[in-house]
């Protein structure tokens, strides 16, 4: 009786794992640093490439520094046109499709 106990505890917290795991917005990073010259929107949906962060670059031009890793839609922006930021700082967070 006890080993029944055991693997329904063990099947409840996988479960539960796994929904919270699946609802759990996914942060992405720059790749490089720079001035932000535009933001996407909060709500936008995106796909994996999408641009969400581009930045000025050296050239005159702008770069994207950060791109969407996973499908889904855009949930928080953490940065805005005019920051400074750094390689490998969180500016977006996505939740998943």
């Amino acid at each position: 009786m006890r080993r029944i106990y055991l693997a329904a505890a063990l099947f409840l917290l996988t479960a539960v794992g796994a929904v919270v795991w699946h609802f759990t917005p996914v942060p992405v990073n720059s790749a490089i640093g720079g001035k932000v010259t535009w933001v996407i929107p909060e709500g936008s949906e995106v796909q994996e490439g999408t641009e969400l962060v581009r930045i000025s670059a050296l050239s005159g031009g702008e770069i994207a520094a950060a791109r969407s890793k996973i499908d889904g839609v855009v949930s928080e922006t953490c940065v805005k046109k005019g920051d400074d930021i750094a390689a490998g700082v969180v500016v977006a967070r996505i939740d998943k499709k």
